[in-house]
């Protein structure tokens, strides 16, 4: 089979996300992403069938960053395990939200909890940094008695290397 001369029909369309620099994730007939809007950075869920947005989020206030090759939006993909997402703001906002309302679970920030830096071009995540993270940390009481890294990018995996010394390992470089 080959695609018609005009292309594919178009579904649906979805506008007014916000600014953003990730892959959305797709769980349960949900679309789940991040986006700058205005001067809220916001995690939302679209509707997978009709591109409706289901609900929105904020989590943090609009940041300046240093670089600006990228733009000021978000840059983290949602991790989303059952009734929950996990993910990350620009300015370092960890957050777990409801997947079915958004509604906040718990919030921590790597700069004002943890004494870090917002990096040069803002903090993004792999998914599995995040998803381990979140699997260590299933309610606001996070059990963490030590200083972490958290400039230049590399805060989640280096808890995730204290977390887990075996994945540390394959992370080291």
């Amino acid at each position: 089979k080959s695609w018609p001369a005009t292309g594919p029909q178009l579904v649906w369309k979805a506008t007014g996300l916000g600014e953003g620099h990730a892959t959305p994730s797709i769980a349960s007939g949900r679309i789940f992403g991040m986006g700058l809007r205005g001067s809220d950075e916001v995690v939302w869920a679209l509707d997978v069938k009709t591109g409706k947005e289901i609900w929105s989020t904020k989590i943090a206030g609009a940041a300046r960053l240093q670089g600006q090759q990228g733009g000021n939006g978000s840059r983290a993909t949602p991790t989303v395990d059952g009734e929950w997402i996990y993910t990350i703001g620009v300015s370092g906002d960890v957050v777990c939200l409801s997947a079915a309302t958004g509604k906040e679970r718990w919030h921590k920030n790597l700069v004002s909890d943890y004494g870090g830096s917002v990096p040069t071009w803002g903090y993004s995540a792999l998914n599995i940094a995040l998803y381990m993270y979140a699997l260590q940390s299933k309610s606001l009481k996070i059990s963490i008695a030590y200083p972490i890294m958290v400039g230049g990018g590399f805060a989640l995996i280096a808890l995730v290397a204290r977390l887990h010394p075996s994945l540390a390992e394959r992370l080291t470089w």
